[in-house]
């Protein structure tokens, strides 16, 4: 058996495992990079109170910024879930 044969047999055989562990990474990630939850619109206005066009400038980058990290994280968990579902339903055992 050459030693690619083996490392892909040891990555199939534990590709739940893999992906667990890549759920907890998403998920921690959420931790640190939540979604946006401040009112603000995605223009970058405030909800509550009136804002400068600065800080509608300012506000916007950060909703936006919010946001994307949030999608990757979310994106990180979904990988993983794939491969939890992956390793359960097409386990060689």
């Amino acid at each position: 058996m050459t030693q690619l044969a083996v490392i892909s047999c040891f990555v199939w055989n534990h590709l739940s495992t893999f992906g667990l562990l890549t759920d907890v990474i998403g998920v921690a990630l959420l931790f640190f990079w939540p979604p946006p939850a401040e009112p603000i619109l995605e223009s970058g206005a405030d909800v509550l109170v009136f804002t400068t066009p600065e800080e509608r400038k300012k506000n916007k980058k950060i909703w936006s910024s919010q946001l994307r990290n949030a999608r990757i994280a979310l994106g990180v968990v979904f990988i993983g879930f794939v491969m939890q579902l992956v390793g359960q339903i097409w386990s060689p055992n």
